[in-house]
């Protein structure tokens, strides 16, 4: 049979037949969205069960109806063509056909009160369904004298996820992040406990946690084995003299005590017995029972996980099984072919040794054990939340494959508020309008990012605003911070054919009215100037709207994706498998430089001209030498500077700021460029005159006193074995460098290609250690 249109019009969907009621429910068996974004042939099942006998027609079987009668219960299973999607209605229609009391029931209030009777008669009762959001099973309940007589599961599909992958890959992959984020959380903060086989924390936590550890604790497991933790036992027993082979203290102590045994032999007193000391190794440690007893925990517990997925009701997948059982199968061999063998059990904790605490490999199986017993309590909406709802986990996985995709790039995570530990064990709280932060360091750079979830804009002129994620980066040279939006919306236009959206677009894409949102959120997110509280700024420089899309490659011809680089607004592709154009704008927002960042920004008109205007021959700026730590110190006591008049031709005389060079031989950590002042007034004197530091030579020099000497707020550095000599530059160009070639630039263009290539390189060396060393 054919699929259906499209376009279809509202047809009768399941009809159902019994002497008590009769059961309609109409509606559209297509969604156009799904039928345009799917990438599978999908299959739904539904499943009626019921006290009386009934019959039933549903709409577009793939096979034969599977109907059966079990002990006066009456089942019918139907495989499907998907034909319940979210957010769409369905009308359904109940009508009593007896004289018993016929009523409708629903776990969702909200659907409950959509169906009541109608009529005057009350035979007949209708509603609209509609599931919003949610997806996966439900359960419509048809009840007869306030008896539960028949349930009708039916399978709710998303209208723009492929349901059996993207769907069931978010939830993994939420999962997946947040056990991610707790474990970065640990590696510097777990904290210690005694082992205990009964800390409950449920099989689902643990299978999902062993599967992210399992590798690392089978090697630390490994690296113990091949240099397990020893002591020397000794081994006392009372033997023939003969076979005493050493003696010891001992020996001669039990001797003098236990005389009996001498005899005198030609005058000598011989032992017949003696105690025999021997010293051997022993891996029958505490620590090594420890290794033991969290082997045989794991396989316990993988044991139970079999046990139980073996009883749940539903077809197995079969790697599930395949990958338990050769977990099983590889803590055996370490069990069984190991010293691991020849060590005891475990039976009390004692307190925590320093080989537990510090040494190779035990510390880590230490660490990952309390991984495993800590579990994840996670108190927030997260999982409290039906996860049918696809909206709601959409924007959590969002918020958590960003993070994951920072600590993919080797970001270190320094701070977050998402999980905290407490004594019951981690605690994941990220609750959907309550502001969590998640912060990281660049190693490269030394700069700062962090990623807001739910961050507050309750200060603004007009109205507050609430994007779902910002992500805000420091950058060298710049006191601001570069903030962008990462705004969910699961919301996707199909791009359906005919349609105005086809014909500006031609392939799928966000909604129209999300890219507007972000133009909203970019021009209404302001802050006040820090000199002047009636002077308000943009904050946010580009603001994107992530949307459930797979084709990522056909997306880049897209409007809305060729907006990103003209004017810093759009929207990306987002699921699981698809983040690359995601991944791809981070990595450029993070590595580019502040004036990279800022030139991608959409200013007022007229400030493009202001920056051109800028002078860079203007060098109004001297940088002068210092010859001792004493000079420094007279200089910044009384705000002056002096220079050999011959090392100041005439033309520089126009210059109105002295930069302090402070050199590598007399400083050393303190080197560079860290102070600036203005110049009050110049004096030509003989090098006698100039009485904070006396001298008795009589060559000219320029005396400069300074108004006041004022500390840079991101200090110059020194590349190499620096310079010299006196040189000039530009006032701006003394407050954005960072290194002191970068004073020496004549243009724009100059300074941001010198920029742009000290941070390829720092980002290079991330992926080329040894140039490090």
């Amino acid at each position: 049979m054919a699929s259906p249109h499209s376009g279809s019009n509202v047809e009768k969907l399941v009809s159902i037949t019994t002497e008590a009621f009769d059961i309609t429910i109409k509606g559209k068996p297509v969604h156009p969205k799904y039928e345009k974004l799917r990438t599978s042939d999908a299959q739904s099942k539904m499943r009626i069960t019921s006290k009386i006998p009934f019959q039933a027609d549903v709409f577009h079987p793939s096979m034969d109806a599977e109907e059966k009668e079990e002990k006066q219960t009456y089942y019918g299973q139907y495989q499907i063509r998907p034909c319940f999607f979210e957010e769409q209605s369905y009308e359904l229609i109940i009508e009593k056909n007896g004289f018993q009391e016929i009523d409708f029931w629903h776990e969702s209030q909200l659907i409950r009160r959509q169906v009541q009777p109608v009529g005057n008669r009350g035979r007949l009762m209708t509603g609209i369904l509609n599931f919003g959001s949610e997806i996966g099973y439900t359960e419509l309940v048809i009840l007869a004298d306030q008896k539960e007589t028949m349930k009708i599961k039916i399978e709710v599909f998303p209208s723009k996820l492929d349901y059996q992958d993207d769907y069931y890959s978010l939830l993994e992959d939420v999962n997946c992040e947040i056990h991610n984020l707790a474990f970065e959380f640990l590696k510097k903060t777990y904290q210690l406990a005694s082992p205990n086989q009964y800390v409950g924390n449920s099989l689902a936590e643990y299978y999902h946690m062993l599967r992210l550890i399992f590798e690392k604790l089978m090697k630390s497991v490994d690296y113990v084995l091949q240099r397990p933790h020893h002591i020397l036992h000794e081994e006392v027993e009372v033997v023939p003299f003969h076979k005493i082979k050493r003696s010891h203290g001992k020996t001669l102590r039990w001797i003098e005590k236990n005389s009996h045994y001498l005899e005198r032999v030609k005058h000598q007193l011989i032992p017949q017995k003696a105690l025999s000391v021997q010293k051997r190794i022993s891996f029958d440690t505490y620590e090594n029972r420890f290794v033991k007893f969290v082997a045989t925990s794991v396989k316990r517990k993988i044991d139970a996980i079999l046990r139980r997925y073996a009883a749940i009701n539903r077809e197995k997948d079969p790697l599930v099984i395949q990958l338990l059982s050769g977990m099983t199968k590889e803590v055996n061999q370490r069990l069984e072919f190991s010293v691991l063998r020849e060590v005891g059990n475990l039976h009390t904790a004692q307190s925590l040794s320093l080989v537990l605490n510090m040494a190779p490999g035990y510390k880590d199986i230490y660490k990952y054990y309390l991984m495993l017993q800590k579990g994840l309590s996670v108190n927030g909406e997260i999982y409290q939340l039906s996860m049918k709802n696809v909206s709601e986990l959409y924007e959590y996985w969002c918020f958590l494959k960003l993070n994951g995709l920072m600590v993919n790039r080797d970001y270190e995570l320094i701070k977050q508020d998402c999980i905290k530990v407490d004594y019951s064990g981690l605690t994941v709280n990220l609750i959907k309008g309550v502001s969590s932060t998640v912060q990281y360091r660049v190693p490269a750079t030394d700069e700062r990012i962090r990623i807001t979830y739910n961050p507050s804009n309750k200060s603004m002129p007009t109205v507050s605003q609430r994007p779902d994620s910002i992500l805000s980066i420091e950058k060298n040279g710049s006191q601001n911070e570069y903030e962008y939006i990462f705004d969910a919306k699961y919301r996707i236009n199909p791009a359906i054919e005919d349609t105005s959206y086809y014909r500006a677009y031609r392939n799928p894409g966000p909604e129209e009215e999300d890219i507007n949102t972000m133009h909203r959120y970019r021009d209404a997110i302001v802050t006040k100037n820090r000199h002047s509280e009636d002077v308000f700024h943009h904050r946010m420089y580009g603001a994107y709207v992530l949307f459930p899309y797979r084709e990522e490659q056909l997306y880049q011809q897209h409007r809305f994706y060729k907006s990103i680089e003209e004017v810093n607004i759009g929207g990306l592709p987002f699921l699981p498998g698809a983040t690359n154009l995601v991944s791809g704008l981070i990595k450029d927002l993070v590595e580019s430089s502040s004036d990279t960042a800022f030139d991608k920004a959409v200013l007022p008109i007229g400030v493009y001209d202001y920056l051109e205007r800028i002078d860079f021959e203007d060098r109004n700026v001297l940088v002068g030498m210092l010859k001792s730590i004493e000079q420094f110190n007279k200089c910044m006591e009384e705000n002056f500077y002096y220079i050999p008049k011959k090392l100041v031709a005439d033309q520089r005389l126009n210059i109105k700021y002295i930069a302090l060079y402070q050199s590598i031989n007399l400083f050393n950590g303190n080197a560079g460029i860290r102070f600036t002042g203005e110049i009050e007034a110049l004096k030509e004197l003989p090098r006698h005159g100039i009485i904070e530091l006396p001298s008795h030579s009589v060559e000219i020099y320029y005396y400069f006193k300074i108004k006041k000497w004022m500390e840079l707020p991101n200090p110059i550095r020194i590349e190499g074995a620096g310079t010299r000599s006196n040189f000039y530059t530009n006032r701006r160009l003394l407050d954005v460098s960072e290194v002191v070639s970068e004073l020496y630039c004549k243009s724009k263009e100059q300074f941001r290609g010198l920029r742009e290539s000290e941070r390829e390189r720092r980002f290079g060396l991330i992926g080329n250690p040894d140039e490090q060393e």
